[in-house]
């Protein structure tokens, strides 16, 4: 599980550009007639003559849904499809840095609309009580090792959905984007596990030696737990 094992992009920007993963997309308000679609855009090298508009699009799509412009802006969508287990529809955001007529950057994310909630009587999807029936899965592929294929990823979510699986808990690190992309599509909620060790380390080089410098102080109740981030 160590070393490089997942695709490595080298990626060329202008000077003014959307911060890698600078694009937060949330949905605080859901119905079947409409859903309110909050984005958050950081603009590296932005300045007041330059523009950043969103479209919202159906996955796969170039009919544009709905419009917004800002680094953050709340975007009124019609008549959503929601996302749920069963059909997991997808919605796209484009978001266009420009000055003038020039376009600086382009990026688009991928979002389904949708609403989460923990509570004391348990997990809700969409306002209804639903079970989770998990697993938890390393990011090994079996006998095909550890590099990144996204068919046998989708393989492995496709036998856990006939068990009638529909959460899966990573470990021990964020998983590869493709992964998450194929669990959207396909109709699986995530648990990501951030990393695997916090202060009390497993060996010698691993992430506990870097805890300090990159996360700060914890309380010292939890010292040496696993930590674990929702994905919604």
């Amino acid at each position: 599980g160590g070393g490089i094992y997942r695709h490595v992009r080298l990626v060329t920007l202008n000077p003014v550009h959307v911060d890698h993963w600078g694009v937060f997309v949330s949905t605080p308000e859901v119905s079947t007639k409409k859903a309110v679609v909050e984005v958050r855009a950081n603009v590296v090298g932005k300045t007041l003559d330059t523009t950043v508009r969103h479209e919202i699009l159906a996955d796969g799509s170039s009919d544009v849904l709905a419009k917004g412009e800002g680094t953050h802006c709340s975007i009124e969508l019609p008549n959503p499809m929601i996302w749920d287990l069963e059909t997991p529809h997808l919605y796209q955001v484009k978001t266009t840095v420009s000055r003038g007529e020039s376009v600086l950057d382009t990026v688009t994310n991928t979002f389904g609309v949708r609403t989460l909630q923990f509570s004391a009587e348990g997990f809700t999807l969409n306002g209804k009580s639903l079970r989770l029936n998990g697993v938890c899965q390393h990011s090994d592929l079996g006998p095909l090792g550890m590099a990144v294929n996204t068919r046998a990823m989708e393989r492995q979510i496709e036998i856990l959905k006939s068990f009638g699986c529909n959460a899966i808990r990573t470990a021990h690190n964020p998983p590869d984007p493709e992964f998450l992309d194929l669990c959207d599509r396909m109709g699986m909620l995530v648990q990501v596990e951030a990393f695997d060790v916090w202060r009390i380390g497993k060996l010698e080089n691993d992430y506990s030696s870097l805890f300090d410098d990159w996360q700060g102080p914890i309380p010292h109740t939890r010292l040496g737990q696993e930590a674990d981030l929702i994905v919604v």
